[in-house]
Order: structure tokens, then sequence, then C-alpha cells
């Protein structure tokens, strides 16, 4: 028996063919159907919308009308698609596979449309429309889901399908309408919701931070910041927050300012969020935690996009999304500068005001979170930009075995070496903390090889300096770690050697080596001391701790699993690094220390400690940053400073080695100026 006639979608003509039209050759199969966006009509039925430049009449005059293809296995038209580049194809599945990895992948089910009951008669159709053919899932996130569709005439749009309806298209001020994305169009088929959205017409901001293969310089950053507050300004002044914004809903626009893309639903201020939920997509990492931990009685407020905006900032410094979960409450497991080394200072102070869970403390708009912003970026624009120069330096250094800690071990496990060199140009400061627990060697040799080979290769100085530039003196500190690398694995050989298998328990030391030249600071570091620039009220950690959970982190690991094992804070890096070799050898492997540069600012105070003084001054580090800013600011003798760290730590407990070297820049009231000085084991 002949199969049955069936209707095409595309041109209406009844084929013959069950597969293929026998008029335009269209694919019959499946559920894709030919669907009309505009406004104004039933379901199923085109429906009318004045969109300007997209004109479709001659295409719908001539009986070829483009099918809505839906489904993964869509097919498409190639004659009608605008090329997207290969980078950009691969960000957006990058991107993909990042939301899946959260588990916030959309549990949207596969949308079918029905197919348009009657032929379309163009003298029906008063006003031009568009006609849009789907070609791939761009974004996925809690039951919605974004498709690339192209029109008929190669112009490119993004489809939005949902479960839950949106907003009135009436209901957004219109002088927002150049600032939020908001759809050009919607409909509704089979409970599934359709809007449809311009794509981007210019770049994201994710995609202008990852041209960038260094950091952003601090001009860039302020640029920016001021147009996306700006813009975001307007929409709460308006009465709106968008909840969703991040790095891939800003773009630039080609035209000028900043338009937000993929808001679905903007909430009107004062509207409870978990009725707007299904409507918010956004990004763990950038959404505030209130949101994501909402109990049903959450109100909307501009504070949910002060944080996303300052999450936003930590991106754009550390060049990836911010790492969270419920074991950090949603909140930044780490400073972007743990991340990224190189992240400019004085910025991320600021942004924690703005990344506390406290909604009260955060700043009370754009504006005021870009005033904090501006006054924290004068003086990292005054970094980037200031000359080299001879700045007036004093330094010190102390150490102590601390009060609780000699009554088990009764030697000093810290070394420190400090120095500046006769022409006053260059100064020099190695803290290196031995590790207490070691089976092969002792923690007071390993940190006497740091300081040490730093006593030594000062004598090497004059050859640097006459070289001057970056890559030199990144070198020699390198070479002081690299050379007590070395000094120490070879003792342990001699002593311990030939070992039958790969040993535990090898001695090792942190350290921290800072070298100041004509003004600029060049750091290397390794282990969990810590190094501090003070400056007035502010005051910043430079360097992170290489413990388990934060190179986890840095490696991509979920907060959940770094910081759940039981092994989180161990030591995960040192000196002490070697390979298990042929023959029961160890041999010196490669130490893999972060590196630092700045320039310093006149009324600088770096502060370089053991975590003797870290761990015993207060707390928490958060307190622990308060005492060491309340010394500094209140001792302008570094020498009075160091013995006032001995002294905190002591009074708390002592239970650890305690080492301070401090060095000021500029404003000094008298206080030794050393020429070389080492102190410790």
């Amino acid at each position: 028996m002949a199969s049955a006639a069936k209707k095409c979608t595309a041109c209406g003509h009844e084929s013959t063919d069950p597969e293929w039209c026998d008029q335009c050759g269209s694919d019959l199969g499946g559920p894709d159907v030919a669907l009309l966006l505009s406004a104004g009509l039933r379901v199923s039925m085109p429906l009318r919308a004045p969109f300007g430049s997209l004109r479709s009449s001659d295409m719908l005059r001539s009986g070829q009308l483009p099918r809505y293809e839906t489904g993964p296995l869509a097919k498409v038209d190639t004659k009608v698609l605008t090329p997207v580049s290969v980078r950009g194809r691969e960000r957006e599945r990058e991107r993909d596979r990042e939301h899946e990895n959260t588990g916030r992948f959309s549990t949207l089910d596969p949308v079918e449309f029905a197919a348009l009951d009657d032929p379309i008669e163009v003298e029906e159709l008063d006003q031009d429309v568009v006609v849009v053919t789907l070609s791939e899932v761009v974004r996925r996130f809690d039951g919605t889901e974004d498709w690339l569709a192209h029109s008929d005439r190669g112009e490119t749009f993004i489809v939005a399908a949902s479960r839950a309806p949106g907003p009135p298209l009436d209901s957004l001020p219109e002088h927002l309408a150049t600032i939020v994305d908001w759809p050009l169009s919607e409909c509704e088929v089979d409970g599934v919701y359709l809007r449809l959205h311009r794509a981007k017409s210019g770049e994201t901001l994710e995609q202008r931070v990852r041209d960038y293969d260094e950091r952003v310089p601090v001009a860039e950053f302020l640029l920016w910041f001021e147009t996306i507050a700006n813009a975001l300004e307007q929409v709460h002044r308006a009465g709106f927050v968008l909840l969703s914004l991040s790095p891939q809903t800003i773009s630039f626009e080609r035209v000028g300012g900043v338009r937000f893309l993929n808001i679905r639903n903007p909430v009107p201020v004062g509207a409870t969020i978990s009725a707007h939920r299904e409507t918010v997509p956004g990004i763990p990492g950038f959404l505030a935690p209130e949101v994501l931990l909402d109990d049903g009685s959450l109100t909307a407020s501009s504070a949910a996009d002060i944080f996303s905006l300052a999450a936003v900032a930590w991106f754009v410094l550390a060049r990836r999304t911010p790492p969270v979960s419920a074991l950090t409450s949603y909140l930044p497991a780490m400073r972007a500068r743990d991340l990224a080394p190189d992240a400019p200072l004085h910025i991320e102070p600021m942004l924690w005001t703005a990344l506390t869970p406290d909604v009260e403390l955060r700043p009370g708009s754009p504006a005021e979170l870009m005033a904090g912003l501006r006054a924290a970026l004068e003086p990292a624009l005054r970094r980037d930009r200031t000359a080299p120069h001879a700045p007036d330096l004093a330094i010190a250094v102390e150490t102590h075995i601390g009060i609780s800690k000699r009554e088990y071990y009764p030697l000093n496990q810290d070394a420190a070496f400090v120095a500046i060199s006769q022409d006053r140009l260059t100064t020099l400061i190695c803290v290196a903390d031995g590790v207490s627990t070691s089976e092969y060697g002792r923690g007071e040799e390993a940190s006497a090889f740091v300081a040490g080979r730093a006593r030594a290769l000062w004598e090497q100085l004059p050859q640097v300096a006459e070289r001057r530039d970056d890559i030199a003196w990144a070198a020699w500190i390198d070479s002081i770690i690299q050379r007590a690398n070395s000094d120490l694995i070879n003792v342990v050989n001699q002593r311990h050697g030939p070992f039958d298998h790969d040993p535990n328990g090898v001695m090792g030391s942190t350290c921290v080596i800072a070298v100041i030249h004509r003004g600029v600071a060049y750091m290397a570091s390794v282990g969990d001391s810590h190094a501090y620039i003070v400056n007035g009220d502010y005051i910043e950690r430079v360097n992170r701790e290489h413990n388990i959970a934060t190179l986890a982190v840095a490696e991509g690991y979920s907060p959940d699993d770094a910081f759940g094992s039981v092994h989180a804070a161990a030591l995960g890096r040192c000196v002490g690094t070697f390979d298990f070799g042929p023959g029961g050898a160890l041999i010196p492997a490669r130490v893999e220390t972060d590196s630092y540069r700045f320039r310093m600012l006149l009324g600088d105070r770096l502060v370089i400690c053991s975590d003797g003084v870290t761990d015993y001054i207060a707390h928490t580090p958060d307190a622990a940053m308060h005492v060491i800013r309340s010394v500094i600011c209140s001792e302008n003798i570094p020498a009075l400073a160091c013995l006032e760290f001995i002294m905190l730590a002591n009074r708390n407990g002592g239970g650890d080695n305690i080492t301070a070297a401090v060095c000021y820049v500029g404003n000094i009231d008298g206080g030794q100026v050393l020429s070389a000085q080492v102190v410790g084991s």
C-alpha cells in the first residue's frame, strides 16, 4: 500500500515522499517544524512582528519557509549560517562543560513544537516577520536552554527556551532597552516559553580577558568597570536588579557602551527571589550566596548585583571563575592573587568588602563600589607608572625560638638574612622556616641552607646589579632557592643514601626571598611563610600559602574536594624537593616557586615573617593582618616592630619559632640601616 502523503512544514506542499519533500527537498522526519517568532497571535500560528531590517517577505512570497529546528540532532542549512569563529565556539563549549561540572545543568526536556495547521498566506502578514533556524545549544542553566539561531537573511539570534514565563515585553522601561538584552518577542509552545534575543554585537568581558596573555593592565581594568558600573547603576535606578551578572553576560558593544546579555527576567527590587528562580540563570561563583541559599523569603536588592560585580572583578584579576561550593557558603574559596600571582596589588582588599556574606556591609550601589575601586586603583596605577628610583630604606630582622616551642625542641628552625648594598640601591631579605618533622636531616639545617646560599650569592651582587633587568633579578633569586635545594639533597644522599625506597621525611624549608633594587621589588616564595605590604590603612598579603588545598584548587579541583581533605593544610611545596633516581640516589628536582614584581611607594612597609608570627599574634589570618598593620603603623623603627611581633606571638603561646623581617621605605625616624645580618640557625 502506498504511503500516505505528508505535509511539508517548510513549504506547505503535500509530499508523496514521507522522508523528503518532493517539492522543496526539506527533511520531513522528526519533530522539526516551522515556527515564526513575533508577537500577538496564538500558539503555533505565525506571529506579527516589525523587526526592521529583518525582512523575510521575499522568502515568504516564494513559498520557501525555513524550518525552526529543534533537538540535539537538528540539521542546519549552512547557506544561512553566519560564520562563528572556532575560538568563540570552543569557548562556548568550555563554558558548557564548566556548567555541567557544577551540577547546575539544564533539566529542560527536549522541546517539540506543533506544526502550523494551515498554509501561510502572504496577504495575512501585513508586517515583516523573522524566520529563524536553530543550529546548536550554546548555553544551559537551571531549567533553561539558549539556542544559537540564524535568520533567513543570515543574521544571528539567541532563542531562549524556558519552562517559566517571562515578564511582559513592555514591562522594562524604554530607556533600558539599549542596556539590558530584552527579548525582541516571545511565544509559548506546549508549556515551553521561547524568547528571541539579538545575538551580541560586541565582545563579552570573558572574551576580552581571555585575549590577554598576562594580567589586564590596571588602567584597562578601571575603564572597563567604570563602564559596567555606570550601566548597572541605571538598571538599579530604574528599580530592577539583574542577579545573573557574569563575564559571559557583559558585552562591550561595537557601537560603544555595555549591554547585559541573556537576562531572562530583570527582577523588580523588593520582589521575592524564589518566585523568579527559574528565570534567573546564573553561574555559582558570580551569584550572590544569599540567592543560592534562599529559603523562599529573600527579597531582591541591589546588594546581590554588588556581590556579582565584585565577583566579576575577581574573575578579571584571576582569569577564572571564583571557586565556590556549599563548603565555602558560595563565597570565593581564596583570593584572586592565590591563583594569579601577577594580579595587581590594592584592588582585592576593596573587592572583599563587596564579597562579604553580610549584605549590610557591602557597598550600597555600583557607584559606591566604583568609588572604592578608584581609590584602591590610584596607588595601583602609581605602582605601574613609578619610575625606578633610589628610596631611603631601613631594614631589620629578629628571631626567637618561641617560649613554648623550646620546651620540646631546643633549636630555632628559622633562619634569615638581610642586607643593604653600600650604594643603598639594593636590599636583600630572606626568611626561611625549617620543617619540624623530618627523618632525614633537621629543619634548622634546611633553613640554614637557604639563608647560607642567600649570604653566599650576595657576593655576586655587583655583576647582577649591572644588568638591571627583571630577568636577571628573577633568575638570581631563583638560583638561591635552587642551589639551596641541591645543597640539601646532596647532604641527605651523603648521610643517608643510598635508599631502597622513595623516602618520606626528607628535611625541608619554606622561604620568602625579596630583592628591592632602585625601588622595584622582586620576590620568590615557596611554602607557608608570609609577605605583606602595609601603607597607612592599607595592608595586603603579597604571596600565597603552598598548602595542599590551595594548590589543589589552583589545579582545578573543587573546593569541596580540596578543603575536605584531611591533608588540606599540609605543606605542598618547599625547599627539599627531589626525584627518586637509579641506584637509590635522590636527584634534586626543580623547586616550584611563585614570583612577584612590584614597585615600592613612599611609605611602604614590607613585612616578611614565618608562620610562627601569623599563627600566634591572632586567632585568624584576617585578625593577624589587622595586628600586623597596627604594629607597623605604631612603630616607625623597623627593629622595634620586629621585637613587637616576637613579644605578641610569645604572649599568645609562642608555640613555634618566630621570625620577622621588616623593610621601611621613606618616612623613617632613625633606626639602624644594616649592612648585612644573619639571624637564626
